[in-house]
């Protein structure tokens, strides 16, 4: 037998295990010991039952209705799409270490992300966010243990724009994302990020020198969509080999099409770990909800909803203060580490990206930006006055035509033109 159930176990008490294999009766040597405690509620990750995960999976997040996908610890996909439950293994997007891209299963649909400056198991080029294409970010203070961020974010159609001779190079992905960084138990550094990332009409699988759809020879997507992500980093020990990536949580449809809409949308982002007492693992939860601006007027019913979990370790927080960051973004690939700027002109735009605004029509507010710092509060300059701009203000500038407060409403641009 490859399982052991251990019943009659008292729940919240801490066991150890020391495991011994035999055949035909010849006895291994001792495992290392490990341990578990037994907890109400835990995701039956064991149990491959892809129906009862998902059910367990709902009850921690309170989703019990619209599309969630969750990845268990060995790396099984586990999806319920429209009341479909299904399970598959790959996920359908990885990380690929040595480019420092997200692409799917089968090898396709190379996206660029913004690289963390914290990792130390990959190369210089990945290790420094100079050379992964404009940014803004906004970070909180380390004093502040902060565990998720929330808000909503206002995507104009009519201003993103990735010209199509970009994608064989740099292959430039606009993104707008929530990040969370700590330690860990045993000293190991966990970087989480989720959002939503652009993509253009005609990129595709790259082969031979061209786009083409997931079927060699099909033609690539013909639409242009925003599709959800999120990445977990977890750094190892230099004497243990280069940082372990988690397969990214997302999907690769239509999530959010252009041909849907006219004005752009309104995306709610909501990232946060949620970690139950016992637990030594921990959920990183991403949710995404959007409304087509007027359009959608029912507030309660977003055109898209969609739940996305993923595991990694609890926050240490006698070590260190879990830090969350806000990242828009213009993530490009293959600058060269000896390319002195950095980044590159590529002819690629994303104005007025308005954060807690829809700016350029009614200057409409929004939900401004939250930080979960034992509850969630408003993130004012109190939590983080931490913020980095690359390469200028000239590249990536907060507009100043509008009364707006800083940190948790603004209107964003990058433009590369």
């Amino acid at each position: 037998a490859r399982m052991l159930s251990i019943t009659g176990l008292s729940t919240e008490q801490e066991y150890y295990f020391v495991v011994e294999a035999e055949r035909n009766g010849v006895w291994s040597a001792p495992s290392e010991e490990d341990s578990a405690i037994p907890h109400v509620g835990a995701i039956p990750w064991d149990s491959g039952d892809a129906a009862s995960i998902l059910q367990a999976v709902r009850s921690l997040t309170g989703n019990h209705y619209s599309d969630l996908s969750a990845l268990s610890p060995d790396g099984v996909y586990y999806a319920s799409i429209g009341g479909a439950v299904q399970s598959e293994s790959p996920a359908p997007l990885q990380y690929n270490t040595t480019q420092g891209v997200v692409e799917t299963s089968d090898g396709g649909l190379l996206m660029p992300l913004q690289m963390e400056d914290e990792g130390k198991g990959i190369s210089s080029i990945l290790q420094r966010r100079d050379h992964t294409g404009p940014y803004r970010r906004i970070r909180t203070n380390s004093q502040h243990p902060c565990i998720g961020a929330r808000g909503s974010f206002f995507l104009p159609q009519w201003y993103v724009f990735v010209p199509s001779n970009t994608h064989a190079s740099t292959r430039d992905t606009p993104h707008v994302y929530f990040g969370i960084a700590y330690n860990a138990a045993g000293g190991r550094r966990v970087d989480i990020e989720g959002g939503i990332s652009y993509h253009p009409s005609g990129r595709g699988v790259r082969r031979n020198g061209r786009e083409e759809g997931k079927t060699p020879y099909s033609p690539p997507p013909s639409y242009a969509r925003w599709m959800p992500f999120m990445r977990i980093r977890i750094e190892k020990p230099r004497e243990q080999g280069t940082d372990e990536y988690i397969p990214v949580v997302g999907t690769t449809g239509s999530d959010l099409p252009w041909n849907l809409v006219q004005y752009g949308y309104v995306v709610d982002i909501d990232l946060r770990i949620k970690s139950e007492a016992g637990f030594r693992e921990k959920s990183a939860v991403l949710e995404i909800k959007a409304w087509r601006y007027l359009i959608d007027t029912d507030p309660d019913s977003p055109y898209y909803q969609h739940t996305f979990v993923g595991t990694a370790k609890v926050p240490d927080l006698a070590r260190s203060n879990p830090r969350v960051r806000r990242v828009i973004s213009m993530a490009q690939r293959g600058i060269p580490e000896n390319d002195p700027n950095g980044w590159q002109r590529t002819g690629s735009f994303a104005r007025y990206i308005g954060v807690g605004y829809v700016s350029r029509i009614t200057f409409e507010e929004l939900s401004g930006v939250q930080v979960f710092c034992n509850g969630w509060q408003q993130w004012t300059p109190s939590f983080g006055r931490d913020v980095r701009i690359f390469p200028n203000e000239q590249v990536v500038k907060v507009e100043d035509y509008l009364p707006i407060q800083p940190y948790f409403r603004e209107v964003v641009t990058i433009d590369l033109r």
